[in-house]
Formats: C-alpha cells, structure tokens, sequence
C-alpha cells in the first residue's frame, strides 16, 4: 500500500471536517482564478465574495451538508469570475489610458474656465496611473497629487523649446503664455475672483467629472 492509499484509508474512517473543505474548495478556486492578478488587487475583489460565501455557508457546515456546500462553492466560483470580469472591463483591472482618465472631465474643466491651450497640457501632463478625483477653478485634484494653474504655465513654458514655431528669443514668459492662448494674469484674477464667488454660493461642485452649474454661469 502506498503513501497515498494508506492515507485515504484512513481519512475515510471519520468524515471530513466542513469547514476545512469549504476552505480548501475556496482556495482552489482564487487558485484557479487569481492567474495574472496582483495579491492586493485579488483581496479587494475577492473580499466581498468571500464575505457572502462565509454568511451563506453557515448553517451548511453546522448541518454538515455537503451537497450545499458544493453548490455555494460553484456560486463562489461564477460570484469571483462575473466580479473580475467587471473589474478588467471598468475597474481596477482595466489598462489605463490618458483618454479614459481626461475626457470624462472635459466639460468639468470647461465649466471652471480652464481654457483649451491648459486643457491639452494638463492630458499631456498626466502619468500613469493618475486618476483625477475633483476639479475647481484652481486645482485638478488627482488621487496622488494635484496639478495647480501654476503648475500648468509652468509646464507649457518648459515645453517651449519643442514648439516648431519661429518665436523671437527676447519674448517673456507672460508674452509667450499670452500667445500660446493660456490667461493673462488679469484673467487668473477674475477667474479667482469668481471662484470665491461659487464657492461662497455653492455653485459649482467637484466632486465628480458631472457637475452642477448655476444659472449664472450656464
């Protein structure tokens, strides 16, 4: 008699512990179905099954039901496989681009004033990975860092030098902005100026790439 043969004979004198073949069942699952995935993004998405499998298998354990137990266990399987399939479809699974991450903020960064010469240096200024989280007329906010009107002019003035343009060498930083179609400083002021304004009024939310804007500024 061989190893393998001597242990299931002596497994088969006492019946198997449910809760141990719940858990290998599920692990033999994330097994199957964790392939290219990192550990942390699994967890994220495996937790909430993982939750509904442990609350419905309760009672099927204590009874010691294993038909039941099967059955959950196949639920957890198209449970995991439909969640990952929506998670590389539009979640955290889903390849990044530029275009999937700036243009559902378009309209939002039209309704705070930023102009078309910021809008375009804003996507070239994005990397991967960034996802903005807020607009306002100041700032667009990303969950790792923030881009500021500041941070815009600077990075068009330091691409200067790539624009296959004839611009004379004495032209200030400002002229070339003004030229490149980014606001002028007293434009800035009034956009400031209207920002505390719709702030103060509730106006303007930016809290999502949707916002509410009020009459006085449709």
């Amino acid at each position: 008699m061989d190893e393998k043969n001597f242990d299931a004979m002596i497994d088969s004198y006492v019946e198997n512990d449910p809760r141990e073949y719940l858990k290998a069942g599920r692990k033999r699952t994330d097994d199957d179905q964790r392939t290219d995935i990192s550990a942390d993004d699994f967890t994220r998405i495996a937790g909430p099954v993982r939750q509904r499998l442990a609350t419905r298998a309760e009672a099927p354990v204590k009874r010691r039901d294993y038909a039941r137990i099967d059955a959950l266990l196949a639920e957890y399987a198209a449970d995991l496989r439909a969640a990952i399939g929506f998670e590389r479809r539009a979640g955290i699974l889903k390849p990044w681009n530029v275009a999937d991450t700036f243009e559902p903020w378009f309209r939002s960064l039209d309704d705070h004033g930023w102009r078309a010469p910021e809008k375009s240096a804003i996507k070239s200024m994005l990397e991967q990975g960034d996802e903005i989280v807020a607009v306002d007329f100041r700032t667009v906010t990303m969950k790792r860092r923030t881009i500021t009107r500041e941070d815009v002019r600077q990075f068009a003035l330091d691409q200067r030098p790539r624009w296959q343009v004839d611009l004379p060498d004495s032209m200030r930083p400002s002229e070339f902005l003004a030229w490149a179609g980014f606001p002028t400083d007293e434009a800035i002021e009034k956009l400031e100026a209207m920002a505390v304004h719709v702030e103060r009024q509730g106006l303007i939310r930016t809290s999502g790439p949707r916002h509410m804007v009020g009459k006085e500024y449709e």
